[in-house]
């Protein structure tokens, strides 16, 4: 590997810790993992939120609140769109903790807008949709609780809500 292979493929990685940073991906740990087996310690993972970081952890660390996007990007973030972001990481985390076999199949295949795989592509839906969660005033708890969610492709979730939407 020559030094412009080097240099492009840092950029690569810069701007995918940045999109995931931003909340424009949702954290991977795969890509970490074969980032750091290229070399060690590169990248460091938020143990409550799951943001990848060049440095800083331990900073980050003591005021994460397990929200995957880094404070200082969400100032824009309107109430429901905060509202949103909250729903989805603690939806994301009471998968992982109390149906680790939906979560697993949900990361092998999660669905990716860019390769446009949304017949085969997962999707966590809420069967409650968190705009209405958000409008009836459910707390984050509520709306993100595994009786609320199910594992579907990217498809199903937009019928889903078609038919939820008729109603």
């Amino acid at each position: 590997m020559n030094n412009k292979d080097i240099e492009d493929t840092i950029k690569q990685i810069e701007q995918e810790v940045e999109l995931i940073q931003h909340g424009e991906k949702p954290p991977d740990k795969e890509m970490v993992s074969l980032i750091n087996s290229w070399a060690p310690d590169l990248l460091e993972e938020c143990p409550k939120c799951d943001v990848p970081l060049w440095n800083g952890l331990s900073l980050h660390k003591k005021n994460c609140d397990g929200t995957p996007i880094l404070k200082k990007y969400r100032k824009d973030l309107g109430a429901k769109q905060y509202y949103r972001s909250l729903v989805d990481a603690k939806s994301r985390t009471n998968l992982k903790k109390y149906k680790p076999k939906l979560y697993k199949l949900w990361r092998k295949n999660t669905w990716n807008p860019k390769t446009g795989n949304h017949k085969t592509g997962l999707t966590i839906n809420h069967i409650t949709p968190v705009s209405v969660c958000y409008k009836e005033e459910w707390n984050v708890e509520k709306a993100a609780h595994t009786n609320n969610l199910e594992i579907v492709t990217m498809n199903e979730n937009l019928k889903l809500w078609l038919e939820y939407d008729r109603k």
